[in-house]
């Protein structure tokens, strides 16, 4: 398997992994898990955000090791992307993206994420 493999040949990933190993298992067989199981996106929360520049969107990812990334992307009602980006984490499996434009109402958006 690749994505194993290359986990493992990376020293802070494969210390990430061997500090997860239980019992008899390897941190190869972390890696394998890992792989099989990717992060998904439980919530996108839009409490706070009211479409104005800088509004936060927040975004829970969970995962059985650990989320890397997210990205969200923000659509009109077209269909068209208006803007995209990296999400931060603020702390464990949530995270935070900053609207960049202005929107007259979030309600005229879709947003989605993935990590």
């Amino acid at each position: 398997m690749d994505y194993a493999r290359s986990q493992m040949a990376g020293p802070v990933a494969k210390a990430e992994y061997k500090a997860k190993v239980k019992g008899l298992q390897r941190a190869i067989n972390m890696a394998i898990a890992d792989f099989y199981h990717p992060p998904a996106i439980k919530s996108i929360d839009l409490a706070l955000c009211h479409g104005r520049q800088n509004d936060p969107v927040t975004i829970k990812a969970v995962d059985d090791f650990k989320v890397v990334k997210v990205t969200v992307t923000i659509l009109d009602k077209q269909g068209i992307i208006v803007e995209s980006g990296n999400a931060r984490e603020i702390h464990l499996w949530h995270w935070e993206y900053r609207l960049k434009g202005n929107y007259s109402s979030v309600e005229q958006l879709v947003i989605k994420a993935s990590a």
